[in-house]
């Protein structure tokens, strides 16, 4: 304040219009800088948000590469087992993957979800795990060099009962999923049996797009 003060009144005017022409440019700049931000659209910035992760997904993944690492699992590899879980299963939905107990999508889910389910239906009998346990010993935790347990241990009748109770289960249940069919009570019927059913969709599929104008001219009447 002191050297202030001291300056001329020259050297104070000058000091003055700087200083005013910096705030007017400042202004002038924040002013375009909010009309440019009005002319773009609504959700630009999460456009640009998203842009931005984009790339820096893409420099991951080229660096990942370059290193010979898979960009997958080291990208999952920073983030907790949840959110992993999260991301597999909109990736399915997103795919169109059905998962679920009733109608699993592939050999690997179905085999997954009946293991599920056994285990959910098992009864476990302790007393008899921890009298097995200690009439085994150290054979109670076999390894791939354990012989000594062949021809120890009989099944009991019950034990065979209920394997044989699952396995007609599973059959049962697989008769089920088997004899399934979707069916349109609205739809046309186009078929004279499942297989010809099958065979109308595939065609349809393949040819229906190019032969569409002649199927409604027929039905019309007006194909001549």
């Amino acid at each position: 304040f002191a050297n202030y003060c001291m300056m001329s009144f020259n050297d104070r005017l000058k000091a003055l219009m700087e200083k005013k022409d910096s705030i007017t440019k400042q202004n002038r700049e924040a002013v375009i800088e909010e009309k440019k931000r009005d002319t773009l659209p609504t959700n630009w910035e999460n456009k640009r948000k998203r842009l931005e992760w984009q790339e820096a997904d893409e420099n991951f993944k080229e660096k990942c590469i370059e290193e010979g690492v898979d960009p997958d699992r080291a990208k999952y590899l920073t983030m907790s087992a949840d959110i992993v879980d999260r991301i597999a299963a909109k990736k399915r939905r997103k795919a169109g993957i059905k998962v679920g107990a009733d109608d699993p999508s592939d050999f690997a889910s179905k085999s997954y979800y009946k293991y599920l389910r056994k285990t959910r239906a098992m009864k476990p009998n302790l007393a008899a795990y921890r009298s097995q346990k200690s009439k085994l010993g150290e054979l109670a935790f076999p390894s791939a060099d354990s012989i000594e347990l062949i021809g120890r241990e009989n099944d009991t009748q019950e034990q065979v009962d209920r394997m044989a109770a699952e396995i007609e289960s599973d059959l049962q249940r697989r008769n089920r999923n088997k004899n399934r069919r979707t069916y349109d009570k609205d739809g046309d019927i186009t078929y004279i049996n499942e297989k010809n059913k099958r065979y109308n969709e595939r065609l349809e599929r393949f040819y229906g797009k190019h032969t569409r104008e002649i199927k409604q001219n027929l039905e019309r009447g007006t194909a001549l």
